[in-house]
């Protein structure tokens, strides 16, 4: 089978699609794009939450911050149901293609986002919000890097695409300035829907017209499967997943996921958190939103190049430490209004949060085959959203009965368990032939 030298052409093309390597720099130059549009309608929501909480809860009904906080979780426990919806997005890149499935999801994103700029209550905000979460967080643009990628060199470049793409939560601090903290009116706050709008809505036309289905998914429509494929059913190819000669792998990443996705919370009630339980200033928690996206894209540069160097399994274990070690510090930094325990324990947490997401991401992509690829992802993605809701919902009481705080650490402690599930489940999956699987 040939090797691919991603942003590079393709060698002993023989038995392989050929790439050149102009191409392979624009796709690289869209995935990247892709991508920032996902990470910053993924975080955006953080940095608005307190505008959206005072407009639609707080000003209208007058009710307490707590009481506010604890419904704004409910609903956000209710949208992330639209995550569930990722599983049939991402079972459809292994029916019809995986270019279909990136220009849909980058279409959602954009259309999602206009969409709760004309949100009027909270209700409203709600179902938008879940429109959006059909979209969001999907492997369509992993599954591209990865098998555009060289076996030894897969891992880099998709963190490379993911640190590239951390502009996305980079322009959300300088957005918040503007479209919330210094704005004159509370409902200002939708103007940071308008980058997510105006790139999803353009970079669909440019996906369909200028992007090519991956090389590995045409090498098994060229090698005869092209009928084969189209007749996948759901049913079918969720079985073969979890009836593959790694099931087992299979569902510990499942796990994992579940674990997780109950931290989901801390990362988009963290910006409510600090503005109604510390004295901290609002200049300050806009550094500490810097601080955030600077460690997570430093975060993911750092778990492209060691888990190619070191393997998967060692940055599942650091990523499973680190996260709850950053939410501990988050929470005590905010009860003592220490700006720098919450700066360490912020940029720890999230680099813990999105660099153990991108590993398991990982993982599930490299241990099932290229017809099931799209389903084994989209059977991650459904568990991060299970383990999502599950997170808010009971977050949600907590922060009700007790203090957010409290929620976000007795969540953040599960992922902990990775480290037995994996030393004891898991191989190591660090250069593995895709091709081979």
């Amino acid at each position: 089978m040939a090797k691919y030298i991603f942003m590079n052409e393709k060698k002993n093309v023989d038995k392989g699609i050929s790439r050149t390597k102009r191409y392979l720099i624009w796709l690289l130059i869209v995935l990247i794009v892709v991508d920032l549009i996902d990470s910053y309608s993924t975080n955006y929501i953080t940095a608005v939450s307190s505008s959206v909480v005072t407009e639609f809860l707080v000003r209208p009904y007058g009710l307490p911050p707590t009481t506010a906080e604890a419904i704004f979780s409910l609903c956000s426990g209710l949208a992330t149901l639209g995550m569930y919806v990722v599983f049939f997005n991402q079972y459809l890149a292994d029916k019809f293609g995986r270019k279909k499935l990136l220009a849909f999801i980058t279409f959602g994103m954009g259309f999602a986002s206009l969409l709760l700029f004309f949100s009027f209550d909270i209700i409203s905000f709600t179902i938008f919000l879940f429109i959006m979460y059909i979209f969001f967080s999907s492997d369509a643009w992993i599954i591209y890097a990865n098998e555009e990628s060289s076996d030894e060199k897969r891992a880099l470049w998709t963190n490379v695409i993911l640190a590239a793409a951390l502009l996305g939560p980079v322009f959300m601090a300088v957005f918040r300035p503007i479209f919330v903290t210094n704005a004159p009116i509370i409902e200002a706050w939708r103007g940071m829907t308008l980058l997510p709008i105006i790139l999803g809505l353009s970079f669909t036309v440019v996906i369909l017209f200028t992007v090519k289905e991956t090389s590995k998914y045409e090498e098994i429509s060229e090698a005869g499967t092209a009928d084969k494929r189209n007749s996948i059913f759901m049913k079918q190819n969720v079985k073969a997943v979890l009836n593959s000669p790694r099931k087992t792998e299979v569902k510990i990443i499942i796990i994992m996921s579940i674990f997780n996705g109950l931290n989901y919370g801390f990362t988009i009630l963290t910006e409510l958190f600090l503005k109604n339980h510390s004295t901290l200033t609002e200049s300050q928690i806009n550094t500490t939103i810097y601080i955030i996206a600077g460690s997570v894209a430093i975060g993911y540069i750092f778990t492209g190049v060691l888990c190619d160097k070191i393997g998967r399994k060692s940055m599942l274990y650091a990523h499973s430490i680190i996260l709850p070690v950053g939410v501990i510090l988050s929470v005590i930094g905010a009860l003592t209004n220490s700006f720098l325990i919450v700066a360490l324990g912020a940029a720890l947490g999230y680099a813990g949060f999105w660099g153990l997401n991108v590993v398991i991401r990982l993982v599930i992509i490299e241990i099932v085959p290229t017809d099931q690829r799209g389903t084994a992802g989209g059977l991650r993605a459904l568990s991060w959203a299970i383990g999502a809701t599950i997170g808010l919902l009971i977050g949600s009481l907590l922060i009700y009965t007790t203090d957010p705080g409290i929620s976000f650490i007795i969540l953040s402690l599960p992922v902990i368990l990775n480290i037995i599930l994996g030393s004891r489940y898991l191989k190591e999956t660090k250069g593995v032939n895709l091709s081979e699987i």
